[in-house]
């Protein structure tokens, strides 16, 4: 190597010892050029990983080591998980007071199959609807960018008639009704997610969404960062026919209530509705409140309960503080509201029953050492008819009742496993439902 050839190395190494130097300014300062750095990284590698890590991959599948890894924001841009613990040696139903639980049926889906079941009291199958989405949709393309190929495989909720038919749910896809022999009666590819309400007409109250530039007034100064996944409250029609879309988020803009959207996510699924329960039967207590017809939703990226008046469509009341991430709030039979409150406490999640009066907590399940309760998303609260609370877990598949003294009387753990992984498959929702729901059974055949 020459002179010349030497000083050229010098001053290639010299350059790169300056770039490290620099590089290591920038990362422990923070400033500019770490931050377009840093932009410019995750901009690219979001195309690479969109498979693994994204708001459409609702279905990814991950160790439960690989998901203690996984910080808080990826967890609230890619929900929910196909499967997240390793399969226990012990499922079905693993603990059953018969004198203390509630006698009925229970109905679940699984994140395994688009299917749903219903189970007796000690877990036996009495009866499956299974449809797969190539049966329904056999050529259609998904119409929306916040679906994918994954969602086609499962129904996030379904809803039980009682004459055996049922309504399901394709994630962020459409909503599908079968007769009890899985007869694809009706479907509606309009986006629908998490959650539907069959009034007592029969109307059908279904979360749905858009992908579009928000374009509402202004007076509030609430300003949205290009699209957004604007959710909808679709009404249906008992054969499935849309009879209106009621905006979400129009209702708070038109509304005193826009402000609490100042703070917090302004693009992507910045509101991530995940409640649609209907006012039928106020109670005295709180009729102050909760007038007959208004609509409760909850929007999870605002820890934000509220009412829609669906006529007016505004806002008439919120509530929020007390809960974080929070699932299925849902008016009891004494006026109170039940909260399913997700990540309230580190590492540990509630049921709360609140006086929505006086916010005082009146009745509260946070598990303990023997019996953790803990799931990072998802789940549902349901009141039992005997006052005892029926509770899915849907990180670890499991659901169990508990009376008012906290005592776990029944326990159902998934035994659906996603087998390349060894993982308990999740579950969305179960719900009990009255033995008299399954009549049809005799006649089934």
């Amino acid at each position: 190597m020459n002179k010349k050839e030497s000083i050229k190395s010098f001053l290639l190494l010299f350059l790169f010892f300056l770039s490290f130097l620099f590089g290591m300014y920038s990362y422990h300062s923070r400033n500019i050029i770490y931050k377009v750095s840093r932009m410019v990284y995750h901009k690219l590698s979001s195309d690479e990983t969109k498979d693994k890590i994204s708001e459409s991959s609702r279905l990814n599948i991950v160790t439960k080591k690989q998901a203690h890894k996984i910080d808080m924001a990826d967890i609230n841009s890619l929900p929910y998980l196909q499967g997240v613990v390793s399969a226990p040696p012990r499922t079905g139903v693993t603990i059953h007071k018969s004198e203390k639980a509630y006698a009925g049926l229970n109905l679940y889906v699984s994140s395994h199959k688009p299917s749903a079941y219903l189970l007796d009291m000690e877990g036996k199958v009495l009866h499956e609807w299974h449809c797969p989405f190539e049966k329904v949709w056999p050529s259609q393309k998904l119409n929306n960018p916040h679906a994918s190929e994954k969602h086609k495989k499962y129904w996030s909720d379904v809803y039980l008639y009682p004459n055996g038919d049922v309504l399901a749910i394709f994630p962020r896809i459409g909503i599908i009704k079968l007769d009890k022999h899985s007869n694809l009666i009706w479907s509606q590819m309009n986006n629908a997610h998490h959650d539907a309400y069959v009034s007592e007409n029969g109307k059908i109250y279904v979360l749905t969404e858009k992908f579009i530039k928000p374009n509402y007034n202004h007076e509030f100064n609430i300003r949205w960062s290009g699209k957004i996944y604007e959710d909808f409250i679709s009404v249906l029609s008992p054969e499935g026919e849309t009879i209106r879309e009621i905006s979400i988020l129009k209702c708070f803009m038109n509304s005193n209530y826009a402000p609490v959207f100042y703070h917090g996510p302004k693009k992507g699924d910045c509101l991530h509705t995940n409640t649609v329960e209907v006012i039928e039967k106020p109670h005295s207590r709180s009729s102050s409140i909760f007038n007959k017809g208004l609509i409760l939703i909850s929007v999870r990226e605002y820890n934000l309960l509220a009412l829609i008046d669906p006529v007016k469509e505004k806002v008439t009341w919120t509530m929020s503080g007390m809960w974080i991430k929070q699932h299925h709030p849902t008016l009891v039979e004494d006026g109170n509201l039940m909260v399913f409150d997700n990540l309230g406490k580190k590492e540990k999640s509630r049921i709360i029953e609140i006086d929505p009066l006086t916010k005082k907590i009146e009745w509260i399940y946070e598990g303990n050492e023997q019996h953790p309760f803990y799931t990072k998303v998802g789940g549902i609260c349901q009141r039992l008819p005997n006052g005892n609370t029926l509770i899915t877990e849907y990180d670890k598949g499991r659901i169990f009742e508990v009376n008012e003294l906290n005592e776990i009387v029944w326990e159902f753990i998934n035994p659906e496993i996603l087998e390349e992984e060894n993982l308990t498959a999740t579950v969305s929702m179960m719900v009990r439902v009255k033995a008299s729901y399954a009549d049809w059974l005799k006649e089934k055949r």
